[in-house]
């Protein structure tokens, strides 16, 4: 089966903004966190790289906000001309928004010596199932399926 080029350009375009938006997070975290003056970008320095407290709090939020949207673009009922949205919003702009390989990169970084990376992996891989449960049931409440559809 073809996935259509409009599907695809759907999720790309989707993709962008969710990046686009969890990077301006970023730089309210930061801005919310960090002392003024303080670099806070995973910096790269001698080899070696420092994920920041700052990056760990907004692949927090952003996991977690973007599984309760993710739920609720699931559970929410599509109908087919609406596939495109349905793509641009779900794989697009939630797969863009969220990221769980910087919560990885932290913990194989700071594993042993940071309680917060542990707590944040714990608490956002959990907690994303539960968003996602939760943003399911909001979505069929938002927009249930037609009448004799039954339940997905």
């Amino acid at each position: 089966m073809r996935t259509p080029a409009r599907l695809l350009l759907a999720v790309f375009l989707g993709g962008a903004l969710g990046t686009l938006a969890r990077v301006l997070l970023g730089s309210v975290v930061s801005t919310a966190t960090m002392p003024q003056g303080t670099a806070d970008l995973v910096e790269l320095s001698a080899g070696s790289m420092h994920v920041l407290d700052s990056d760990i709090l907004t692949a927090l939020i952003a996991n977690l906000a973007g599984s309760l949207a993710l739920g609720i673009v699931a559970g929410a009922h599509w109908p087919p001309q609406r596939a495109g949205w349905r793509a641009a919003l779900g794989p697009g702009f939630c797969g863009g928004f969220t990221t769980f390989s910087l919560i990885a990169l932290a913990l194989a970084l700071v594993f042993s010596t940071s309680a917060w990376a542990i707590a944040a992996f714990v608490l956002g891989t959990l907690g994303g199932v539960l968003a996602i449960v939760l943003g399911r049931a909001l979505g069929r409440r938002i927009s249930p399926p037609p009448a004799g559809a039954g339940a997905r």
